[in-house]
């Protein structure tokens, strides 16, 4: 089985990887829809943190409609549960990280998942993995203020789900943008595997 995990930087030369690919994994607004078949598509990955995964549901919401996605199951990067627990230890700890999350509510609005869940089919990355994925990353020097990308947990988590001779591409990450994510570190993990 060859997965392709599609991040949201261009993916210009990559109709080989595509055209290759048996499962292909999308994050947050699926911004490559256009150059992917829609059949191929089994898993949009989205971050679950409020306010920003209501906006990306919509725009999945309207793909859908417009017969851009077909089968695919929604998949929630980051656990509610262990992100309510993290906000709880870094504030006790008085760590700058809630100082962001307290300061930017949009993190900390509610999602109505059962509505969510009676549309697409849907996964909800669990608290364990979420826990374990931290800890491997803070062994390898990310700060406990920070947290991995939906693009790094998409990676991790199909991962999980591959076999003995399965195959994983990565391809549109640049491994840059906001500083709460450790993109050196995820930059490592993910570059081995663009040079299969």
């Amino acid at each position: 089985m060859r997965y392709l995990l599609v991040g949201n930087a261009p993916i210009n030369g990559m109709e080989a990887s595509i055209r290759d690919a048996d499962v292909i994994i999308q994050t947050n607004k699926c911004l490559h829809v256009d150059l992917i078949p829609r059949e191929k598509t089994k898993y949009v990955v989205i971050t679950n943190t409020g306010t920003p995964s209501k906006k990306v549901v919509r725009h999945v919401r309207k793909l859908t409609a417009r017969k851009k996605l077909g089968d695919f199951s929604l998949v929630f990067a980051r656990n509610e549960a262990y992100s309510e627990e993290k906000i709880r230890r870094l504030k006790a700890a008085a760590k700058g990280f809630f100082s962001f999350f307290r300061s930017y509510r949009s993190f900390r609005c509610p999602l109505d998942k059962k509505a969510i869940a009676a549309e697409f089919k849907l996964i909800e990355i669990d608290a364990d993995f979420s826990a374990e994925l931290d800890k491997r990353l803070m062994a390898l020097g990310m700060k406990e203020d920070q947290l991995p990308s939906t693009g790094l947990i998409a990676f991790e988590w199909i991962k999980t789900l591959m076999r003995s001779g399965d195959h994983l591409e990565p391809i549109g990450f640049t491994h840059q943008g906001w500083d709460g994510h450790p993109w050196s570190i995820e930059a490592q993990l993910v570059r081995p595997y663009t040079q299969e």
